[in-house]
């Protein structure tokens, strides 16, 4: 509500920084940002916002920044029948911004009747900045990392270096720095020799500042899955991840991620589930499900996943990439090879999607236009990080096995964030095969 109309991430990074908050209380459903933001500036009854999301209350307010003045406003309705448990306006200087998140939170689990023992009433009341300006950077930052795109992750991790510059133990700031270097190799085009050890390295600092961060071993976590493939320690990591946040999707949608590269295809469900419930209307999570449950041998289930979410989102790149891969498990070539074809348009020509596309186009006979894509991955391979994988795949599919086992020699060396996927698919990897023995020797 703002004169200048100019601040959307500071509204929804307060906003998240509540959700946050809140979602460090054990044994307390709150819903995800994403799915909970779905539902802004629009006129949607209570009741339908609470039966989609499954919830028993909502938290509605606004806010108003003009220069240095705050005016917030925040009510706690009941959903079965529009009652306020409780509402407040505060009109305060942006300084007292952390007080007011605080008090927030505090009137919720109050309201809620919430029992907080000591541990919950600390992370209420955590500060992890006290620069406002820092906080500022910080939300920008993160405002940026969550549209999932590499000119996003550059944006953010430019913003996480200057809150850095002004607050150097800003723990959040070296999570978001890298996360922001993790998802850049995952859906943009850094290398993961590159990405990762600045990663671990940004970690690290975190983790000396504050260790009772959850991102700090939810990154952790991450990279000892697709970098170092100590899965045991992995585990560790995302298990005291869960305990620091129970409700935080992401957490628990990477964690299944783990449970999948090691067989626990029932555990991986049960996690991939729990994340969409905290979380219902995200598209990366629900995505995310689906390969899961693919992953598992469930493929018509994946199908209705993904189905389910390009209805909703039709444009989401991820959605279509992973139903192309559904499809191509089921032999249906023609389907796949629309659906990769429509993830590489929307994603601006993402390798892997054009890999799998290339794939396709040979199976359905469509050579030409393989062999057109293929010269220009190849192309772009020179100036720019093209994951050997992609080529592995292509190879692999077209029966050259040396280049095949080139490439997958490639990615081993890189580190390839795509290979604990392909090494756990008996149809992109087979069991007894030369390419399972390179990668078993490699100590994946």
């Amino acid at each position: 509500m703002s004169p200048e109309k100019d601040q959307d991430y500071f509204c929804e990074g307060m906003a998240e920084e509540i959700i946050n908050t809140l979602a460090h209380i054990e044994d307390f459903k709150v819903i995800a940002r994403t799915s909970a933001f779905a539902f802004k500036d629009k006129q949607t009854d209570i009741r339908e916002i609470g039966r989609v999301l499954n919830v028993e209350t909502l938290l509605e307010g606004s806010i108003r920044k003009d220069g240095n003045k705050l005016r917030i406003t925040a009510q706690l309705i009941k959903v079965a029948d529009g009652s306020h448990l409780w509402s407040e306006r505060y009109d305060r200087d942006m300084k007292d911004v952390f007080a007011i998140q605080d008090e927030i939170a505090m009137a919720i689990a109050e309201n809620l009747k919430i029992k907080l023992l000591g541990k919950s009433k600390a992370l209420i009341t955590k500060q992890h900045s006290g620069d406002l300006e820092a906080y500022n950077l910080y939300l920008k930052g993160t405002y940026w990392w969550q549209m999932v795109t590499k000119e996003g992750y550059a944006k953010a991790s430019g913003y996480f270096e200057q809150a850095l510059s002004r607050d150097p133990s800003y723990t959040l700031a070296y999570c978001g720095l890298a996360a922001s270097n993790i998802m850049g190799t995952t859906f943009g085009d850094v290398s993961p020799y590159e990405a990762y050890p600045k990663a671990i390295e940004y970690a690290n600092k975190a983790l000396i500042i504050d260790d009772t961060i959850a991102e700090v071993y939810w990154i952790l976590g991450v990279v000892n899955t697709f970098y170092y493939w100590n899965w045991n320690e992995a585990e560790l990591n995302f298990i005291k991840a869960i305990r620091i946040n129970p409700n935080s999707s992401l957490i628990h949608i990477f964690y299944s991620f783990l449970l999948t590269f090691t067989g626990r295809n029932e555990k991986a469900i049960a996690e991939a589930k729990r994340a969409q419930e905290l979380d219902p209307l995200s598209g990366f999570i629900i995505t995310y499900t689906g390969l899961i449950l693919q992953w598992a041998g469930q493929i018509e289930r994946a199908i209705e996943e993904l189905q389910m979410i390009l209805a909703m989102y039709p444009n989401y790149f991820l959605a279509h990439y992973h139903l192309g891969l559904a499809y191509r498990l089921k032999a249906m070539y023609k389907e796949a090879a629309v659906e990769y074809r429509k993830a590489a348009d929307l994603s601006n020509g993402s390798p892997f999607a054009i890999a799998c596309l290339v794939i396709n186009y040979y199976r359905i006979g469509e050579k030409d236009q393989a062999d057109k894509l293929l010269e220009g991955i190849k192309k772009r391979s020179v100036t720019e990080y093209v994951p050997a994988t992609s080529f592995y795949l292509i190879y692999a599919s077209l029966g050259k096995e040396d280049l095949a086992l080139e490439y997958l020699q490639r990615a081993c060396n890189e580190h390839d964030t795509m290979l604990p996927w392909i090494r756990s698919n008996a149809q992109l990897i087979p069991e007894g095969s030369k390419y399972m023995a390179l990668i078993n020797g490699r100590g994946l």
